[in-house]
C-alpha cells in the first residue's frame, strides 16, 4: 500500500555530491575509511584540515572542525538545497559530541545536522547513537 505514494523522487549529479558528502562526513562512525586512497586531506589550520572525497567522477569537499583534544566537533561543507525544484549550493554542517569507545575507536554518539540557510538554521536531523558493533 505504501508503495503507491511517491514520498521523494529524486536523481541527478545534485543529489548525487549530496549522498557521496554525507558518507564523506559519517565517516565519522567509521574512522579507518578516512585512510582510503580515494580521501585527500589539505591542513587547513591548527583546528581544522579539508577532505576531499573522489569516486565516479564526482569531487566533494568537506572541512573537518577539531576540539581541543584533537576530536571532530564539526563538519561543514557547501551541499545542494532543493529550492522550489531548483538546486542551489547552501552550507551545511554537521556537529557532533560525546564521544565514546567502541570498537577500539573514539566515535561521536551525537549528532545535529543543519542547513543554513538566509532565513537561519534549520536543524533538520538528530540523532544518538545507543550501540554500535563492528564487523572485525
Amino acid at each position: 500500500m505504501l508503495s503507491l505514494i511517491t514520498m521523494a523522487d529524486a536523481s541527478g549529479p545534485e543529489v548525487d555530491q549530496g549522498a557521496l558528502l554525507r558518507y564523506l562526513a559519517e565517516m565519522m562512525w567509521f574512522p579507518t575509511a578516512w585512510l582510503a586512497d580515494y580521501i585527500q586531506w589539505e591542513s587547513i589550520d591548527a583546528h581544522s584540515a579539508k577532505a576531499t572525497l573522489r569516486h565516479a567522477g564526482l569531487t566533494v569537499s568537506a572541512v573537518l572542525h577539531f576540539n581541543e583534544d584533537g576530536l571532530v566537533a564539526q563538519v561543514t561543507a557547501e551541499r545542494y538545497w532543493d529550492e522550489n525544484g531548483k538546486f542551489a549550493l547552501r552550507k551545511w554542517s554537521g556537529r557532533v559530541e560525546d564521544y565514546r569507545e567502541a570498537g577500539g575507536m573514539r566515535i561521536p554518539m551525537k549528532v545535529d545536522v543543519l542547513w543554513h540557510l538566509d532565513t537561519g538554521d534549520f536543524s533538520y536531523f538528530r540523532a544518538e547513537i545507543t550501540e554500535i558493533e563492528y564487523n572485525v
